[in-house]
């Protein structure tokens, strides 16, 4: 990377990091807040109908979005004229999956074993008419690479949804009115996008069947990769003594919840160097393509070390900080899974890259790969280790998927992560892990042995020659 794209590219994560972060915020904010509003039972029926609900708004939203994104990236010229077609698309693809939602709302809550959800589905299948609007346009944004613009509009969502949310369940104390919140804010997001965005329609054809042959494998890729991230809980949940498995997936929530923190650091990324690969490789640049690759890799490895190298050692004292005491036998698992994440989120970062370069298929061979042994291995160590086997399953499975996926880029683009920044990177984390181990802190203190440990970390990287002063300018460029 190189001269104002460079800047531009740190712009961009630091954006939407921070956006992301925002968003992450207000989730907590909203459950933590439905939690005491409703009561266990109304939050309990908020809670099932949302998770099924996200599962349609990864279809609806991830695909369409990144299509977007690397389609205007590849050819800035032409945005109106992708935005255009990707409406037309998203109108039938949204329309047709709240029908089917509305219409089958009933068998779903049987499905479910709760009759009693029917309604409450079908209040929720009114996000699907609105929703893959708002992905056009935020994909558009992000292949003009206007984050700035990108990270304010999603930022404006996730508090436009809180207020709603909890403001309509405060007003009185259902699920339905809170599901409410969040469809109408979902609604008038998507239509503030479409007022200030929606005019200056394009000119010319808008390939609508390359479009779609990108975003079927891509987001059969996305439910893949989220079912990776889940099927080690469900099947905890599946394969644990009955009288036990409500607790063990109480506890696994909780540490898995901690665990994806690694992950968080990789989402913004990942979001800003799509489109960037997407125009060096299809202009055929390919020094460029490797110059994003290697960066890309670097800088994710330096984030997501220490976070997780930090976590595994303290994972005890971070349940009871975050979680109480009641939580302390879910530190072992967390452990182990805080590890699986951080490779789960350079398996993402990597799976991007591969994306962006026009091999989506590939990605999704490799995520199958994954959730197969991920499956196998739940299958054989949950009834010997219990929570412990399903965190060692997960982790096991994600240092598979990361290996192929990094040879198989490796090949492709003619470059990967020097194995001495790799080493240099790894040492730098042992010396914080060991530390955090010799010395037990707990409560509110742990945060400063965080900082502390984390500045011993960027001072060993220092020392080694992997971080230099260029890398400290480029993020001071960014952030100004």
């Amino acid at each position: 990377m190189s001269g104002h794209k460079e800047e531009n590219t740190l712009k961009g994560f630091i954006y939407l990091s921070a956006s992301n972060f925002f968003f992450v915020v207000t989730s907590y904010c909203i459950y933590f807040g439905l939690g005491r509003i409703l009561g266990p039972e109304e939050f309990g029926i908020y809670g099932i109908v949302t998770a099924f609900i996200s599962i349609l708004t990864i279809v609806l939203v991830s695909g369409p979005q990144q299509a977007v994104a690397k389609f205007v990236a590849e050819n800035p010229s032409a945005a109106q004229t992708v935005k255009k077609g990707a409406l037309k698309f998203q109108y039938i693809f949204g329309v047709v999956t709240f029908i089917l939602c509305f219409l089958f709302a009933g068998l779903i809550a049987r499905l479910l074993n709760d009759s009693s959800l029917k309604g409450y589905l079908r209040v929720m299948s009114f996000v699907c008419l609105f929703h893959p609007i708002s992905a056009v346009f935020l994909g558009m944004f992000l292949g003009l690479r206007r984050y700035g613009t990108q990270a304010f509009m999603d930022s404006s969502y996730s508090l436009l949804r809180t207020v709603l949310i909890l403001g309509f369940a405060f007003l009185s104390a259902s699920a339905l009115n809170a599901l409410w919140g969040f469809v109408l804010s979902t609604s008038l997001f998507s239509l503030l996008l479409y007022l200030f965005w929606g005019g200056n329609k394009g000119e010319g054809e808008f390939d609508g069947k390359r479009f779609f042959n990108f975003i079927l494998p891509y987001t059969t890729f996305i439910f893949v990769t989220n079912l990776i991230l889940n099927i080690d809980l469900l099947m905890l949940k599946a394969l644990s003594p009955k009288a036990l498995s409500n607790l063990y997936g109480g506890y696994y929530t909780a540490a898995s919840t901690l665990a994806r923190i690694p992950y968080f650091f990789t989402t913004a990324l990942s979001l800003v160097i799509l489109p960037l690969i997407s125009q060096a490789t299809s202009l055929k640049d390919h020094e460029s393509a490797k110059r994003y690759v290697e960066k890309s890799l670097r800088y994710t490895l330096i984030l997501l070390v220490p976070v997780s190298f930090l976590i595994s050692p303290t994972a005890k004292e971070l349940m009871e900080l975050l979680y109480s005491s009641n939580y302390l036998p879910a530190g072992e698992s967390l452990s182990i899974l805080v590890f699986g994440l951080a490779l789960f989120g350079l398996f993402s970062i990597l799976t991007t890259i591969v994306s962006a370069a026009g091999k989506p298929k590939i990605c999704l061979y490799f995520a199958l790969i994954v959730l197969f042994l991920d499956i196998w291995l739940n299958y054989l160590f949950i009834p010997r280790y219990e929570m412990k086997g399903a965190a060692l399953a997960t982790t096991i499975s994600l240092c598979v998927g990361v290996s192929g996926i990094s040879l198989y880029c490796r090949k492709y683009f003619k470059t990967f992560l020097s194995w001495l920044s790799i080493l240099k990177i790894l040492l730098s984390g042992v010396v914080i892990f060991v530390l955090a181990k010799l010395f037990s802190i707990s409560g509110g203190l742990i945060i400063l042995f965080y900082l502390t440990l984390f500045l011993i970390y960027t001072l060993c990287l220092f020392i080694m020659g992997e971080l230099r002063k260029e890398d400290f300018l480029y993020f001071k460029r960014g952030i100004q």
